[in-house]
């Protein structure tokens, strides 16, 4: 289960762990990006990664840029560099039942 509440987005993993979860934002422009984020989990072996989304529907098509880390409760700062117009995404694999990762603050800014 994946929702918005209190302008945060949660993963929710309900009875159901190990559920590929994604957050696919709209189509950028090619080129140097920041990316930022503030997440957190309630306890557990929880990760994130993140990707270049070439084809919404066709997670085949994604390109992962930023290899899965372990989540912990801290602000995240990647370097994100495409070469062409494309939409960008969060996977995040919940390892439990009943199992939260919260992200908070996110923000994809183009370097000058």
């Amino acid at each position: 289960m994946l929702y918005a509440k209190e302008k945060k987005v949660t993963f929710y993993s309900m009875t159901s762990p190990r559920e590929n979860m994604y957050l696919v934002t709209p189509k950028i422009k090619a080129g140097n990006y920041t990316l930022t984020l503030d997440i957190s989990d309630n306890d557990g072996e929880t990760t994130l990664e993140v990707f270049s989304v070439n084809n919404l529907a066709d997670t085949k098509s994604y390109v992962s840029i930023i290899k899965p880390s372990k989540i912990t409760s801290d602000k995240k700062n990647h370097q994100y560099f495409s070469e062409k117009d494309a939409n960008v995404g969060l996977k995040v694999m919940l390892n439990r039942i009943h199992q939260g990762v919260y992200v908070d603050n996110l923000s994809l800014k183009q370097k000058k």
